[in-house]
């Protein structure tokens, strides 16, 4: 069971949309991510080890989080180094919560 004390959080609604939030300067090793179900849709979660230029300037490389789309809430436990993580919102609306780094 992940912890529940949320770090930081970003809403995002509507198709198409992403949301970036930076877990900390430099790379961290290791978050907890939960996304969770506001309204009816489908999303996922990203991560990236680019920089905060990268991330910034939408040059940064993504790779998707091992449960793809899902379509409830869900948590995941990323072990490797990261800069960022984002939520990419097919429909529906959803709060990405960093819980710990």
């Amino acid at each position: 069971m992940l912890p529940n004390t949320v770090q930081k959080s970003i809403t995002q609604t509507g198709a198409g949309t992403t949301a970036v939030v930076l877990v900390g300067p430099g790379c961290v090793f290791g978050a907890n991510v939960r996304l969770n179900l506001i309204a009816a849709g489908s999303a996922k979660v990203q991560a990236t080890i680019s920089g905060e230029t990268a991330v910034k300037a939408g040059t940064a490389i993504w790779v998707d989080w091992p449960a793809g789309a899902v379509t409830a809430t869900a948590d995941a436990h990323h072990d490797a180094p990261l800069t960022a993580v984002r939520a990419v919102v097919t429909a529906g609306t959803w709060t990405l919560e960093v819980l710990s780094v």
